[in-house]
């Protein structure tokens, strides 16, 4: 996979501009926007009983406020692709948890983590999308979930105090990536696959005892540009080229989005 364009634009000029969303079968779009919080009472307004539901199940006001702004961003987003209104989608769950919309074959994944959201969507290929903010990790966790190929890898950055987290990060989010595309969550084994962790390297899945993930049938592609996050994108081989949209759903300027 590779990026054909990057954009950054204002979520009016995507109401205004449609055919900015691809519908090319081999083309997959990314959206990244910023989960900011107090959210807007449009953004609760939108979303469906049991995602307000699991908002309030939260302990902290800005952890479930972040979650609102990243699933009510995700169904405008889908809603605008699929010219209806965001409260309108439905979603439910595949055989392995994975979540999909009901009345529409459109593949898609989010994710979000400290300050922001991201979304993956695709016309047919499996997705799946993680972002993690960078933070401070125990030195075991490498050796919980990681092959021995990427410990070897990761041990090689341990004289950087940033070269190391980055290296973890880049790690974890690219497996994260292809567990969520096949809907494995974390039940599959982490250390029976490895990636690339490198930072002069491609992302690539090198090598897999999983059936699933197979190197010839997936694809990676690292998000770049997030502030204090890594990120990463996988899809089935199908895919070949990526759009990445930077939104700023700023209701002050767009008015009701719901």
């Amino acid at each position: 996979m590779r990026i054909v364009s990057s954009i950054s634009c204002r979520w009016a000029t995507l109401l205004r501009n449609p055919d900015l969303l691809p519908a090319d079968e081999n083309h997959l779009s990314v959206f990244i926007w910023p989960v900011a919080v107090p959210v807007a009472p449009e953004s609760w307004s939108i979303l469906d009983t049991d995602e307000q539901l699991r908002a309030q199940h939260f302990r902290f006001s800005h952890h479930r406020e972040r979650f609102v702004a990243a699933h009510a961003g995700m169904r405008r987003l889908l809603a605008q692709i699929l010219r209806c209104a965001p409260s309108e989608l439905r979603f439910i769950a595949d055989a392995s948890k994975k979540p999909q919309l009901a009345d529409h074959a459109l593949r898609f994944n989010l994710t979000h983590s400290g300050d922001w959201a991201a979304l993956v969507v695709s016309r047919t290929a499996e997705v799946g999308i993680d972002i993690e903010a960078i933070h401070s990790v125990e030195p075991e966790l490498p050796r919980r979930y990681f092959s021995l190929q990427e410990q070897t890898d990761l041990a090689a950055l341990a004289h950087s105090n940033t070269a190391w987290p980055d290296g973890f990060f880049r790690c974890w989010t690219r497996k994260e990536a292809l567990l969520k595309a096949v809907g494995a969550g974390l039940t599959l084994p982490l250390n029976d696959c490895a990636v690339s962790l490198l930072s002069d390297a491609p992302a690539q899945l090198l090598a897999s005892s999983l059936p699933a993930l197979q190197p010839a049938d997936w694809s990676l592609l690292a998000l770049d540009g997030i502030p204090n996050c890594m990120g990463a994108v996988a899809a089935s081989s199908s895919a070949q080229s990526v759009s990445v949209f930077s939104i700023d759903f700023d209701l002050a300027t767009t008015g009701s989005l719901a």
